[in-house]
């Protein structure tokens, strides 16, 4: 008994059977086992059929793939081997993907990702099957799209911020995956926000931030208005004695932002028509004397001042 191989990788035995090792898919194909003696030769044939798993050539790409909204497609290719032939699939965020609108699969496998937007990113995982099995890769895609600004580019955007509290500007513009840069002056402040700690009214000023991903950069012009609460020019209270028929002038002058409004009290009673941060009083006699109060308000904080009011003379 004899075999007729051409390779060297085999073993048999005087039994007719024929081990082969290290199986693969060169090894399938007609094998002819020849018997003889004496009285003759008989021969038969095995036909030898290898099934492989799905196996998914490497590319030497690490990723991601990077594409922007602006180009026409991105193609990715998955080249798959196997005995049968796989079917290869293609698979994002759980559901599988048919050609439509926004994808393409061509009959080798490759993905055509078309209509190119944000929400395209991700992982993609192609699959490779045939009946004997399967094989997996996850492949990254990131798709960049220009920042967009929030507001028209001549409004800039106006931060508010009391004094003493921290303040951070955020660039007023929507996307995914942009750097965020500062300037003041046209020189670099700060990459990302910009804080300020215990703000100060030195800091009020127009700001310039610049987002930029690989699609595009916008900018744009950020104010940062500082305000107060009102503060007294002049904090004491004030005790005072007046001669009658005189005039008199009570201040109430305040440092605010936003001004303060300003209202007085006489003996706890509004005194009506009375705004401004200074009170006068003419032709002083009696009815004038007693505690006067003035209120000063803005937004953040309310003050009072109190003057306490004598008048003199002979009635």
């Amino acid at each position: 008994m004899s075999f007729y191989v051409n390779y060297l990788s085999f073993s048999f035995n005087d039994s007719g059977n024929l081990v082969i090792r290290n199986v693969s898919a060169k090894y399938e194909g007609p094998y002819i086992c020849i018997a003889e003696n004496i009285a003759g030769i008989a021969k038969k044939t095995f036909y030898v059929s290898i099934r492989e798993t799905p196996r998914i050539l490497e590319d030497n790409y690490t990723g991601p793939y990077v594409a922007l909204n602006l180009d026409s497609a991105l193609i990715i290719s998955c080249k798959a081997v196997g005995n049968p032939k796989p079917y290869v699939a293609w698979i994002k965020d759980g559901f599988y993907l048919d050609s439509d609108s926004r994808y393409d699969i061509g009959p080798d496998g490759t993905l055509t990702i078309k209509n190119l937007t944000e929400d395209q990113s991700g992982i993609y995982t192609c699959i490779a099957k045939n009946n004997v099995g399967n094989a997996t890769k996850d492949v990254p895609v990131k798709i960049y799209a220009a920042p967009i600004l929030i507001q028209d580019e001549g409004l800039p955007t106006v931060i508010r911020a009391v004094e003493g509290t921290n303040a951070m500007l955020q660039c007023p513009v929507h996307g995914n995956d942009y750097n965020v840069k500062w300037y003041k002056d046209a020189a670099l402040l700060s990459n990302g926000s910009l804080n300020f700690t215990n703000v100060s009214r030195i800091n009020e000023s127009t700001y310039t931030c610049v987002a930029s991903n690989a699609a595009g950069s916008v900018h744009t012009k950020v104010v940062l208005q500082v305000q107060w609460p009102p503060n007294f020019l002049n904090n004491s209270n004030v005790s005072v004695e007046v001669v009658k028929g005189d005039d008199f002038y009570m201040d109430c002058k305040t440092d605010a932002k936003p001004r303060a409004e300003t209202k007085w009290l006489f003996n706890s009673k509004l005194l009506l028509g009375e705004d401004k941060d200074v009170l006068k009083l003419s032709n002083m006699n009696l009815r004038h004397s007693g505690l006067y109060k003035c209120i000063a308000s803005n937004n953040h904080a309310m003050r009072h001042k109190q003057f306490s009011l004598s008048v003199l003379g002979v009635y």
